[in-house]
């Protein structure tokens, strides 16, 4: 039993040679950027509307899906990307 999840982590931390440090961290970073570069949307309850908050300066406001408005950050100006997904 012990043996297969050894042989798991080995298979999981399977890394090109010259690996260090230095790449995990830049791996770890390269992840929590692509996290906070989307655009955060949480459903309002009871209304058709999104609760939007904004990838630059962290502002949150309430962004309409269907007719895609505000089209900008109310805050910074900045793009609101479009909405993908159902909720």
């Amino acid at each position: 039993m012990e043996e297969q999840r050894q042989q798991q982590k080995a298979a999981e931390i399977a890394r090109p040679a010259g690996w260090d440090k230095d790449d995990e961290y830049l791996e770890r970073m390269a992840k929590i950027r692509k996290e906070e570069s989307r655009a955060q949307f949480t459903k309002i309850s009871g209304t058709e509307y999104l609760k939007c908050t904004c990838t630059n300066c962290k502002f949150s406001f309430r962004y309409h899906p269907l007719r895609r408005m505000p089209g900008k950050c109310p805050y910074c100006e900045v793009d609101v990307p479009r909405f993908k997904g159902v909720f």
